[in-house]
């Protein structure tokens, strides 16, 4: 199978993060949550109203570990129980490599090339 290249370069960046966190959570994949989305819409009303929702990744953050190095991280509940908004996401930072919540996670490697094969 030929791969794209944005899918050769999506492959490379996984592999490299790979490399550079070994440790990083599986789970969530160094992110530190876990999202989804719901149908907030009245049940039966037909309406289609996505809300994502999401929680602390219960394999790292959850229980006080980086979702990117694996190291203890200070408890999040403290500074989410400080604001009433997500400004508490800037502030909590690991110690040890500095991750924080809008770093997001590993680039996760989804290939569809087989897709444009004929």
């Amino acid at each position: 199978m030929n791969h794209s290249k944005s899918c050769q370069q999506l492959k490379k960046a996984e592999e490299d993060y790979n490399k550079q966190w070994p440790k990083h959570c599986k789970e969530c994949h160094g992110a530190g949550e876990t999202t989804w989305t719901e149908n907030q819409s009245p049940l039966g009303s037909g309406h289609y109203w996505p809300e994502t929702m999401s929680e602390f990744c219960g394999d790292c953050t959850g229980i006080g570990l980086c979702p990117r190095c694996g190291k203890p991280f200070p408890p999040i509940m403290e500074l989410e129980d400080l604001y009433d908004d997500d400004s508490w996401r800037k502030r909590k930072h690991c110690p040890s490599c500095n991750w924080c919540f809008d770093d997001g996670g590993a680039p996760i490697w989804e290939c569809y090339c087989w897709e444009n094969e004929e």
